[in-house]
């Protein structure tokens, strides 16, 4: 949910939308959101993290 909103942000007020994830599972979830905001030609920051 945090790509996608970050890729809305980014959309409709034309600024740098941001999300962060942690370990695994929050981190591949982010893969669909940001192929969405690829299809809309959009650029969020993506900040994502591995817990050892």
């Amino acid at each position: 949910m945090a790509a996608f909103m970050a890729s809305a942000h980014d959309k409709f007020t034309g600024e740098l939308g941001v999300c962060i994830a942690t370990s695994g599972a929050r981190a591949t979830h982010l893969i669909t959101g940001l192929y969405e905001a690829r299809l809309d030609h959009m650029l969020p920051l993506v900040i994502a993290s591995q817990q050892i």
